[in-house]
């Protein structure tokens, strides 16, 4: 692949900015809406979806880091160190991921 550096690289990060702005715009609709005042069992319909979105985004990262880190056609046309570097990177975004949208599990919400 031609840019297969590129995308190893970019894709993680894009995915959590991503992630990003669909929990944060998540949360500013549903407080504006009073979804955070609705329950659904022990929890607010806000935090439900919420942590539904966190889980979803947690997962699409993971799966694309996996993907693209483990294709052969990527793995090939990397040297050892760019290799390595992309890995870093992933599992930065995987961190950064779990630690910034942990927030929604104890934080108040509005």
């Amino acid at each position: 692949m031609r840019y297969a550096l590129a995308i190893a690289l970019l894709l993680p990060f894009t995915g959590w900015s991503l992630g990003f702005l669909l929990l944060y715009g998540a949360q500013a609709t549903g407080c504006s809406l009073g979804w955070q005042d609705m329950a659904i069992g022990p929890i607010s319909s806000l935090r439900a979806l919420l942590i539904l979105l966190f889980a979803a985004t947690t997962i699409i990262i993971a799966t694309t880091v996996f993907v693209a880190l483990s294709s052969e056609k990527i793995s090939s046309s990397m040297s050892g160190t760019m290799l390595a570097v992309a890995r870093y990177t992933a599992g930065a975004a995987l961190f950064s991921t779990a630690y910034v949208f942990s927030g929604i599990l104890w934080l108040d919400l509005c």
